[in-house]
């Protein structure tokens, strides 16, 4: 890469987008990110259990989910119009629970399965803009929104368990379902 291409490696990265770690390293990190990714897996469970789905939908949906998974990794992979050019294992995202149960008691499959692709369509639009303002997203800041988005998952679950739910209220062997329950509406 010329001088005029050549990307300034911000000094937290160990590795640039153009380096190779050694093998050793990238099998570890290659079992890290698939356990990452698997986390995923467990929020297709809880919404087919909490719409009522059976175990084999919840299987489907999980085989979807990895293929889907795997080739979105894939494109972001690339330097072009889609990807960024970094490895970034896409999963399932906690963000889409609650809005996805939601969609799938209100209307079903087809309304989950519909504003799912929305939602995707809207974030990789969302994303040509992004890119753009990268000084509005340091790491810091999208790490510390992270954090806080676990934090008020934490206690919201915490309410839950010690206050009585509504008699209406889906409560699954006793156990409180945070992310996909407190928030959203009966």
């Amino acid at each position: 890469m010329g001088a005029a291409g050549a990307r300034k490696r911000p000094p937290t990265l160990i590795y640039s987008v153009d380096e190779v770690p050694s093998w050793p390293l990238r099998l570890t990190l290659a079992f890290q990110h698939v356990l990452a990714m698997s986390v995923g897996w467990v929020y297709v469970v809880v919404a087919v259990n909490v719409i009522g789905g059976t175990p084999g939908q919840a299987q489907s949906l999980i085989r979807m989910s990895l293929i889907a998974s795997g080739i979105t990794t894939i494109l972001q992979m690339g330097r072009g119009v889609v990807g960024s050019g970094y490895l970034c294992p896409a999963s399932c995202s906690l963000t889409y629970l609650a809005p996805s149960i939601l969609d799938a008691r209100t209307g079903g499959p087809s309304l989950l399965f519909g504003m799912t692709t929305l939602a995707g369509t809207f974030t990789a639009v969302l994303s040509q803009f992004i890119r753009r303002v990268p000084w509005m997203f340091p790491p810091d800041v999208t790490g510390l929104s992270t954090d806080w988005r676990g934090v008020g998952l934490r206690v919201n679950e915490l309410a839950h368990q010690y206050r009585k739910p509504p008699s209406n209220a889906f409560t699954p062997a006793g156990r409180g379902y945070s992310a996909c329950e407190c928030d959203t509406p009966r």
